[in-house]
């Protein structure tokens, strides 16, 4: 198959197409960098113009990628990326967490329903070493689902410097609309889905809306 981007300069739109093709999880900015490089001269596209620095245009598609929550800057020169049909939201130390069975979901929408059972939980991210740690939730929820009949789907990730409070206040905002399950191992789980607990989000927590994020995109996307 030809490469889309064959004979042309390499651009912000294109260094944004292959982080999104190429990313899944954290690595460093540099790393980034040489790699989407190369991926695109060896596909036959040509360097940046020469006014233009590779560095500079791959910061560049993250800042833009991270505006529709695809990407999150974790460190200076470290991004977590999100996975497909994932979203990474807000700035700090810690995370919280939205995770589903994709069964329960899809027995959902047989019947109509666009609510289904979610966990919604939290995962300290800050190591021994003070780093923090891009891949908190995902430990986190291996270690709860071990053993569960399907693997489950973390769809959103918030990072947040008081996880305990915007915990808390996520879970009364849904138990005031009555959304508790009460038949679950833990108090955690409530008939929701992703644009609802979004919008809560949003709603507590008034800092996830300074970076401006494309939620008109985003929930078109979560659809």
């Amino acid at each position: 198959m030809d490469y889309e981007y064959k004979d042309q300069h390499f651009s912000v739109e294109i260094a944004e197409a292959l982080i999104e093709e190429r990313y899944t999880s954290g690595v460093s900015l540099t790393y980034v960098e040489k790699k989407v490089l190369t991926i695109h001269m060896e596909r036959g596209g040509l360097e940046p113009p020469e006014e233009d620095n590779s560095g500079v245009i791959v910061k560049k598609a993250l800042q833009h990628l991270s505006g529709f929550a695809k990407a999150s800057e974790i460190s200076k020169y470290f991004w977590r990326y999100a996975k497909t049909d994932q979203w990474i939201f807000g700035k700090g130390k810690h995370w919280i967490y939205l995770y589903y069975f994709p069964q329960e979901k899809r027995d959902a929408e047989e019947t109509g329903r666009s609510v289904f059972p979610c966990k919604i939980g939290k995962a300290d991210g800050v190591a021994r070493n003070g780093h923090i740690k891009y891949d908190a939730p995902e430990k986190r929820v291996e270690s709860l689902t071990r053993g569960a009949r399907e693997f489950a789907k973390i769809p959103l990730l918030f990072r947040t410097d008081s996880h305990t409070t915007l915990e808390t206040a996520i879970h009364k905002h849904l138990e005031l609309q009555h959304k508790s399950i009460r038949k679950r191992p833990s108090k955690e789980w409530f008939l929701t889905n992703p644009r609802e607990v979004v919008k809560i989000v949003a709603k507590i927590n008034f800092d996830l809306l300074r970076p401006a994020y494309n939620f008109s995109a985003i929930f078109a996307d979560m659809e």
